[in-house]
């Protein structure tokens, strides 16, 4: 097992496959050296220079609004979404019936909803399954339990590949189910690093996206 995780056997027999198992956290040991102490507080100065020009954009609820809406289409048109960003300013969006659209559609929605409940809220599982509900409302992949991790185990790979020939195994459903809490637990019991947070982001970022959590 490297830092990371490890990939460990399921089932036996010719059925046989390897899923990824993230590494337990909270980790054995961080520490923090002269080379991540210089990152930390670099970046800690990109984000006061952030605030900064925040500070000075006339609607940050407009820009923030119009950011969302490029990086759900970003991010659907790399899973092959046909949708334009035309569409997604269409003030009829909502009533399209495209479903390419109805998907970009709902990753603003679900975007939006993630940015104003964490005012209340700490990223956490229920934020998290709660967000993949707005996500898959209506769209394919609808019948997959919205809002709800997945039951079964999943894979990535080519249209109809199997798990002899998927790409990325993730972790098995009782690995999810034992690393989600530890993980929700990491982002915020500890507060002491601003590394330990950003870390953990980073692994469910990683290993653990919502679509392949949720299913």
């Amino acid at each position: 097992m490297n830092r990371a995780g490890a990939y460990v056997n399921n089932i036996t027999g010719n059925a046989t496959y390897q899923s990824f198992q993230p590494a337990p956290l909270p980790p054995e040991s961080l520490e923090l050296n002269s080379d991540s102490v210089q990152l930390l507080i670099e970046a800690n100065r990109e984000l006061a220079k952030l605030n900064t020009a925040a500070s000075l954009i006339p609607s940050t609820d407009l820009f923030v609004s119009m950011y969302v809406r490029k990086e759900a289409l970003m991010t659907s048109q790399i899973e092959g979404t046909q949708c334009t960003l035309d569409d997604i300013l269409d003030p009829d969006m909502d009533t399209n019936v495209n479903l390419d659209v109805g998907d970009v559609v709902n990753y603003v929605n679900a975007a939006q909803y993630a940015i104003i409940h964490m005012q209340e809220l700490p990223l956490c599982n229920r934020l998290l399954r709660e967000t993949h509900a707005i996500l898959m409302a209506g769209v394919r992949g609808q019948e997959k339990n919205p809002g709800e991790f997945r039951r079964s185990q999943n894979w990535i790979g080519p249209a109809g590949c199997t798990l002899k020939d998927a790409r990325y195994i993730p972790p098995n459903v009782e690995d999810m189910n034992e690393a989600m809490p530890a993980l929700e637990k990491y982002m915020n019991e500890d507060k002491r690093y601003d590394c330990g947070y950003i870390e953990a982001v980073v692994i469910c970022a990683e290993h653990m996206n919502l679509k392949i959590l949720c299913g």
